[in-house]
């Protein structure tokens, strides 16, 4: 609900902002986002794959899971695959990217297929650059850090597809590379902080309109919050 003295106006088909319409005191409400409305970590948690990483763990299930997970144990996993769940249990940021692909996977059955068919289809951060854009920040120290994010960008969408396959929360045809690049950017570019419900193994909850993740730093290259 956008608040009194504010509306919403389109930059482009893709993306939209909140414009004042009159002075706007300090302390006034801009707008409201009803938690249904979050697609975060709460609901990561309380998924299929959120419940089956905490069983992996043997740690008590979030307050707020009613849903039953697989028998799986972290000895049963292949060294990949165990590697796939460590990454998801220590950057939730991802572990929100994979959920984002979950519910894209859903199709219409999601109640954030509207919103998620409203996402931009690419996103202009370093991690996603061509080798040409690379180039311009070779005299920069940006460009090493950028050179390790994206390698450890996609040793972790090797081992995550390892277990995403093992545990089979989507199809693995909606966890190709290219889907995976484009949850990451839907999650590095709509990030803010937001208060969770729920308490479990490193669950911290971020949020931005539909999205919210707390990013541990891992190496990932992700940032706290926009």
């Amino acid at each position: 609900t956008v608040g009194e003295g504010s509306s919403l106006a389109d930059v482009d088909d893709e993306d939209a902002i909140i414009v004042a319409s009159k002075p706007i005191p300090k302390g006034d409400v801009l707008f409201r986002i009803p938690r249904s409305l979050f697609l975060g970590a709460d609901q990561a948690w309380s998924s299929e794959l959120g419940i089956t990483l905490v069983n992996l763990l043997n740690t008590p299930l979030p307050k707020k899971a009613g849903s039953k997970a697989g028998s799986l144990s972290m000895s049963s996993l292949s060294a990949s695959e165990k590697l796939g769940a460590e990454i998801l249990l220590s950057i939730p940021s991802l572990l929100l990217s994979v959920f984002v692909l979950m519910q894209l996977s859903k199709g219409d059955k999601s109640k954030f297929h509207p919103y998620l068919q409203a996402l931009p289809n690419k996103f202009h951060v370093p991690l996603f650059y061509t080798p040409e854009e690379l180039k311009a920040l070779d005299s920069s120290h940006l460009f090493i850090q950028a050179l390790k994010r994206a390698r450890n960008h996609y040793k972790q969408y090797v081992h995550l597809y390892d277990f995403v396959e093992r545990v089979r929360v989507l199809p693995v045809d909606d966890f190709s590379l290219d889907a995976f690049d484009w949850a990451v950017g839907v999650v590095m570019t709509r990030q803010n902080m937001v208060p969770s419900e729920m308490k479990s193994a490193g669950c911290d909850d971020h949020s931005h309109a539909g999205h919210s993740h707390a990013d541990h730093s891992h190496d990932h290259g992700h940032g706290h919050g926009h």
